[in-house]
C-alpha cells in the first residue's frame, strides 16, 4: 500500500526533527539548559525577572507607573548576562531558532501555490 502525501510529508518532517535533536547545537543546548537548571543563581534571577514582569504587566493595564518594575528587570536582565554560562545558552538558543525559521521559511515556500 503506497502512502499518501501527507503520511509521506509527516515521515520527513519526523526524520527532519530527528536529525536537528541530535545535531550538536541541540545536544549543546540541552547540556546548557540543564546546567543553567542547576546554576546557584540563573533560576531565581529568571524567576525573579518573570515575577517583575507580571507586576509590569497588571501595572500597565491599570495604567499605573512602570519605571520601577522597568528599571529593577533591567538590573536583573545585567546581573543575568554577566553570567557566561547564561550567555552561551543564549548564542546557542538565537542558532537553534535561526535554523528552526530558516527551517519554517523554506517549507512555507515550497507550499506556496
Amino acid at each position: 500500500m503506497e502512502l499518501s502525501s501527507n503520511q509521506k510529508i509527516i515521515e520527513k518532517v519526523e526524520e527532519i526533527v530527528q536529525f536537528l535533536q541530535e545535531g550538536e547545537e541541540y545536544q549543546t543546548y540541552l547540556q546548557l539548559r540543564k546546567k543553567m537548571e542547576d546554576h546557584p543563581k540563573i533560576p531565581s534571577l529568571i524567576a525573579e525577572i518573570k515575577k517583575i514582569q507580571k507586576e509590569l504587566v497588571q501595572k500597565t493595564m491599570r495604567k499605573e507607573d512602570t519605571k520601577q518594575e522597568r528599571d529593577k528587570i533591567i538590573e536583573l536582565e545585567k546581573e543575568l548576562e554577566a553570567i557566561p554560562l547564561y550567555v552561551d545558552f543564549l548564542q546557542v538558543q538565537q542558532e537553534l531558532n535561526t535554523i528552526f525559521v530558516s527551517l519554517h521559511d523554506r517549507i512555507e515556500s515550497l507550499f506556496q501555490f
